[in-house]
């Protein structure tokens, strides 16, 4: 079990990890292991902090902690970036690292923040969001006209009213 999600540009991971027990594979003579709450804190791609769950922890995260408890997936809004059809299982490792996880932040990255040689990936994510809201944006317009269309149709129906006098 593990929930994600990005608190105050921090990315927590809360996640089983599996411990050696010594004292249990000390008196069995093999490796025991328990699964212990571990909490990963990612601030940016070179500072990760990967410990044991505190008391802390769960002071300052409890919704994600509430989540995880009830065993709840927590989503991060936007096109998740391995749904992306244009990226390989090793790019979505490479951003993910980055702290990206979602094609929206793909593109909201300052250029300074795109890995090297990601900038044509970004830019390949520009274009995918604009036509995705260009197609909501045309859907909107289709039922806008429908609904014109049949408001017209519905006045058609109607009785026509006096005849127009000729003079």
């Amino acid at each position: 079990m593990e929930v994600t999600a990005v608190v105050d540009k921090v990315v927590v991971t809360i996640y089983d990890n599996a411990v050696e027990d010594k004292d249990a594979s000390e008196k069995e003579g093999r490796p025991v292991f328990k699964n212990q709450t571990y909490i990963r804190k990612r601030i940016n791609p070179r500072e990760v902090y990967d410990q044991p769950v505190k008391s802390t922890d769960r002071d300052r995260y409890p919704d994600l902690f509430q989540k995880y408890d009830n065993g709840e997936q927590i989503e991060l809004n936007g096109w998740a970036i391995e749904q992306w059809p244009r990226v390989s299982s090793a790019q979505v490792a490479t951003l993910k690292a980055r702290n990206v996880f979602t094609v929206e932040q793909l593109v909201g990255l300052d250029v300074s923040q795109v890995p090297r040689g990601y900038q044509e990936l970004q830019r390949q994510a520009v274009e995918d969001l604009s036509v995705d809201t260009q197609m909501e944006d045309l859907k909107k317009r289709i039922e806008e006209l429908e609904n014109v269309n049949a408001k017209l149709a519905a006045n058609q129906k109607k009785k026509p009213g006096r005849p127009r006098q000729t003079a």
